[in-house]
């Protein structure tokens, strides 16, 4: 893969590949032609792509010439339409592969003689491993030094196994942190019932990043329970934006892995009653929910991402469904943690609107509550 951001490459980077004799290798590819328009052509180019998606990520360079898998001439390719054949090559990787590829860069490099470069960025994919399946060619492909090849059943073996592990690794994290705010151990809550959210990216329990925090996570990440304005702090964890010092009604916390927890305490029993308006819960969730993807854009963190909602000390705790609108036949809940299921937010949904994704989660919810659906 090239050193440079794609933003930043020009015509004399790639032409220099050329000059320079650069090699081929297990993050950088060559290719004389554009791609074709014939099944076999299609295939090929996706190979190529999920490859590098199955392996470290890398660029394919369209206009270079290679001998030997060295890069011998900068010839460049000409297209008609720029701009319509990366649409047709993004539309085809969204199509032709399974699951869905994240969304892929690429840059076209205008020469004055009408001809061009298109490089194609794959960045290494949390959601490995993809297979090519157009027009049911059903096969899983790698890369490493010596180019691009089918994957065997050890490295099929392999990359299941761990999709599966960090799962596992996800579930785990989630055990130990409710631990860890029910026993009171780094924050002391205030006597009410507690929202959890977690937002985890894949990425954190594979390669995972130290992030050099910010203090633009104050503003990107509030706390769930704030009135007015709140303050952040760095932890050993990170960052952490709470309305006190002693964050007595809740927190969140950006963790350097690329996690978010949020936590707030969201209704406290009023002469032993203890309601909570589930419609209080969807808004509080798709705050932590916005800032979350706008935190992992500021540190360009790629999905997938697994979110996970919890409610603490909630038992006898029953749901209005709106702010003024008495219980309708909510029961309160029996237990006093409940923890809903985990979901997987891939490339192609993050961009669903937030009651279309987080339906099942709030229909759940309202279940647990006794209620056939939220709203």
């Amino acid at each position: 893969m090239l050193s440079k951001r794609l933003e930043e490459l020009t015509t004399e980077d790639v032409e220099a590949l050329a000059t320079d004799g650069v090699a081929e290798g297990a993050h950088l590819e060559f290719k004389q032609d554009p791609v074709g328009t014939s099944d076999e052509a299609k295939r090929e180019f996706l190979a190529d792509v999920t490859s590098f998606a199955n392996a470290g990520g890398g660029d394919i360079i369209f206009g270079i010439s290679e001998a030997a898998g060295i890069a011998d001439q900068a010839m460049g390719i000409a297209v008609a339409d720029p701009d319509q054949e990366q649409l047709r090559l993004a539309q085809l990787i969204r199509t032709g592969a399974e699951p869905t590829l994240q969304t892929t860069d690429t840059k076209w490099l205008g020469r004055s003689d009408g001809r061009g470069y298109l490089v194609i960025r794959m960045a290494r994919s949390w959601s490995a491993p993809h297979r090519v399946t157009l027009r049911g060619h059903d096969k899983f492909y790698v890369r490493d030094g010596g180019g691009k090849h089918p994957m065997n059943v050890d490295e099929l073996r392999r990359a299941f196994g761990l999709a599966e592990s960090v799962v596992e690794r996800i579930r785990a994290f989630r055990s130990d942190r409710l631990s860890e705010i029910t026993s009171n151990t780094e924050v002391t809550l205030a006597d009410g019932l507690v929202l959890v959210i977690h937002v985890v990216p894949f990425s954190a329990f594979i390669q995972p990043p130290s992030l050099t925090l910010d203090q633009a996570v104050q503003t990107i990440l509030p706390p769930i329970s704030h009135r007015g304005g709140w303050n952040g702090a760095y932890t050993l964890e990170g960052y952490r934006t709470s309305s006190s010092d002693t964050a007595e009604f809740g927190y969140t916390l950006a963790f350097r892995e690329g996690i978010v927890e949020a936590v707030g305490v969201i209704s406290i029993a009023q002469n032993d009653t203890k309601l909570v308006a589930l419609p209080d819960i969807a808004r509080d969730i798709r705050k932590i929910w916005d800032g979350a993807k706008a935190f992992h854009r500021h540190y360009q963190i790629e999905p997938p991402f697994y979110i996970m909602v919890s409610l603490l000390n909630a038992k006898g705790f029953a749901a209005r469904v709106s702010p003024v609108i008495s219980t309708m036949g909510s029961r309160p809940l029996r237990k006093s943690a409940v923890e809903l299921p985990a979901f997987e937010i891939r490339t192609d949904r993050l961009g669903l609107d937030f009651n279309t994704l987080f339906k099942p989660t709030l229909d759940m919810l309202a279940n647990a509550f006794g209620l056939p659906r939220y709203q």
